[in-house]
C-alpha cells in the first residue's frame, strides 16, 4: 500500500499525540483535510482521466498577468522598482478590483518573504496603506523577515507546513484565501548556491513545484537581470541559468529608461495568454512619521500612460522594431508560404524549428562561446532563445506574423494575393 487509509492515518496521529479524542465534526473535517494533503504529498502521481480533468472557474489571480497556482518571475535592473511592484501587487490582490487595469476576479491573500532591504520594507507597506486610503483596515498581506532555502528539502517541507497550518488559518479568518507568495530575492533563497548553476536551478524549480502543489499558491520570485551578452538591452534575461525562465509559467520584466521617472512592466512570457503587454508606472513619494516622531518618506506605485514610441512615417505611434526582426522574418518566409489560412498545419512553422534554422544560418554565432564553457554556452542559448522570441513579438506588433503557442504563420501583407 502506497499510503495508509484515513483510519490508519488517524491511528498513527493519535499515537504521536497530534490529534485527540473526543473529536467534533469540525475536528474530523480538519483531520480529513490534513490527511488529503499528506496523501497528495506522499504519492508520486495523481491519476485522472483526461476528459474528466476540471478547469478552474477562474484560472487567474490577475487576469492576463499572474495565473493561479503557477511559478513566475518579476525581474529587472537595480532601481527598476521591483520591491515597490511586489507591495502594490500584493495589496491590490487583497483589495481588488484590478491591478493596473488587469482584473482581479477574487481578492487573494499574499505573504511576502523579505530577504533584502528589510530595514526599509516596513515603510513601503505603510506608504501604500496611507496613499490608498486603507489606514486602520486589516488587509490580507503578511510579511516574513527572511526567505526560505528552496534548495533544502527539509526547509521546503517546513515552509509548506507553515503555509498550510500556521498562515492559512489567519487568511481564512479574514475571508480572503492565501494564494500567492513573493520571495525577494531569488539569490537569497538558494542557500548560498550560484544562480548560474543549473543543478541549483533544477532543485529550486522542483521545490517551487512542490510548494505550488501542496500549498495551492502561486510562487513569484524576485530576481535581478543577467549581464548582457550582446550589448543589447532587449536581450536582458533573468540572472543565472536558462532553466529559471524555461520552467516559468509567467515572467514580468521591469525596465527604466535612464533619467526618466517612468518605469515599465512587460509581460514577456505567459503560458496561456498573449505576451508583450506593457504597463507603465512612476514612484510617487509619500511622507510618513516614524514612531519617534521623525519624518520619513517612501514611495508607492502610480500607473501612468505608456511612453510613446518613435513614430512611423505615417505618424502613428509604434514600438521600436527589434533589430533582428528582418533576419527572423526572412527565416520565417523561407519556411512558411504567406497565407491567411493560419489553421492549415502545412503553413506554419514551430518556434523551435525556427530557432534551429536561425542557428544553422549563423545567428549570433559571433557571440557563441566555446563548447568547453558549459555555463557560458547555456547563457548564450538562453539569451538567443529570448532574442528570437522578442523578434517574433516585434513582427507580431507590426502585423507581419501571428504566433499562437509554438506555432507561427505569416499574415498577408497589403497587396498580396
Amino acid at each position: 500500500m502506497l499510503f495508509p487509509t484515513f483510519e490508519q492515518w488517524v491511528g498513527v496521529q493519535m499515537e504521536r499525540g497530534s490529534i485527540h479524542l473526543p473529536a467534533s465534526e469540525d475536528d474530523r473535517r480538519g483531520w480529513r483535510a490534513r490527511y488529503e494533503r499528506d496523501r497528495k504529498a506522499a504519492l508520486p502521481f495523481a491519476l485522472e482521466w483526461g476528459h474528466e480533468m476540471p478547469i478552474e472557474q477562474d484560472e487567474w489571480l490577475i487576469e492576463g498577468l499572474v495565473p493561479r497556482k503557477a511559478y513566475g518571475f518579476i525581474y529587472g535592473y537595480r532601481g527598476a522598482g521591483k520591491s515597490f511592484q511586489v507591495v502594490d501587487m500584493a495589496y491590490r490582490g487583497a483589495v481588488g478590483p484590478d491591478y493596473m487595469g488587469h482584473r482581479i476576479g477574487q481578492p487573494f491573500g499574499s505573504i511576502i518573504f523579505v530577504g533584502e532591504k528589510r530595514s526599509r520594507f516596513a515603510k513601503r507597506l505603510l506608504a501604500w496603506i496611507k496613499a490608498n486610503g486603507h489606514a486602520g483596515r486589516d488587509l490580507a498581506v503578511m510579511v516574513v523577515d527572511g526567505v526560505p532555502d528552496l534548495t533544502d528539502e527539509k526547509a521546503v517541507k517546513t515552509l509548506i507546513s507553515f503555509l498550510n497550518e500556521e498562515a492559512r488559518p489567519h487568511f481564512d479568518a479574514m475571508g480572503v484565501p492565501l494564494e500567492a507568495i513573493f520571495i525577494d530575492t531569488l539569490a537569497r533563497a538558494i542557500g548560498g548556491g550560484g544562480v548560474s548553476d543549473a543543478s541549483v536551478a533544477n532543485r529550486t524549480i522542483h521545490s517551487v513545484s512542490q510548494i505550488i502543489d501542496c500549498a495551492n499558491v502561486t510562487v513569484m520570485l524576485v530576481a535581478h537581470v543577467a549581464k548582457l551578452q550582446s550589448g543589447r538591452r532587449g536581450d536582458a534575461s533573468v540572472k543565472g541559468a536558462g532553466e529559471w525562465e524555461d520552467a516559468a509559467d509567467f515572467i514580468l520584466r521591469l525596465e527604466r529608461t535612464s533619467g526618466s521617472p517612468v518605469r515599465t512592466i512587460t509581460n514577456t512570457k505567459q503560458s496561456d495568454a498573449p505576451e508583450a503587454a506593457t504597463l507603465a508606472f512612476e514612484l510617487e513619494p509619500i511622507e510618513l512619521t516614524a514612531p519617534n516622531g521623525v519624518a520619513v518618506s517612501s514611495c508607492v506605485v502610480r500607473q501612468v500612460p505608456v511612453p510613446a514610441r518613435p513614430k512611423t512615417n505615417g505618424g502613428s505611434v509604434a514600438r521600436q522594431p527589434h533589430p533582428d526582426a528582418p533576419l527572423v522574418l526572412a527565416a520565417i518566409r523561407a519556411s512558411v508560404p504567406a497565407a491567411a489560412d493560419h489553421q492549415s498545419a502545412e503553413r506554419v512553422v514551430s518556434v523551435g524549428a525556427l530557432r534551429a534554422s536561425l542557428i544553422e544560418r549563423g545567428y549570433r554565432a559571433d557571440l557563441r562561446p566555446p563548447s568547453s564553457d558549459a555555463e557560458a554556452l547555456r547563457t548564450w542559448q538562453a539569451t538567443t532563445r529570448k532574442s528570437v522570441d522578442r523578434a517574433i513579438a516585434s513582427l507580431a506588433e507590426q502585423k507581419l506574423v501571428r504566433r499562437l503557442g509554438d506555432q507561427i504563420w505569416l499574415l498577408p501583407t497589403e497587396g498580396s494575393a
